[in-house]
């Protein structure tokens, strides 16, 4: 697991479905020191379809 994370292709960190993997220093680094201190949203993006076939509202917006 921790090789696939650190691997530089966007496939090898596509682990499971319903989780959202990233390597241990981003999320110490960058998520803990803000979510946990506020209320605090967190948007996870598709990355295999575009974005308004997912988010039917966000074609409103085209």
């Amino acid at each position: 697991r921790l090789q696939r994370l650190a691997s530089p292709g966007a496939r090898d960190k596509r682990i499971s479905y319903g989780c959202v993997n990233a390597p241990e220093a981003f999320y110490n680094q960058l998520i803990a020191p803000l979510l946990g201190k506020a209320p605090g949203v967190v948007y996870v993006l598709p990355d295999t379809e575009p974005f308004a076939s997912v988010f039917i509202a966000a074609s409103a917006y085209q």
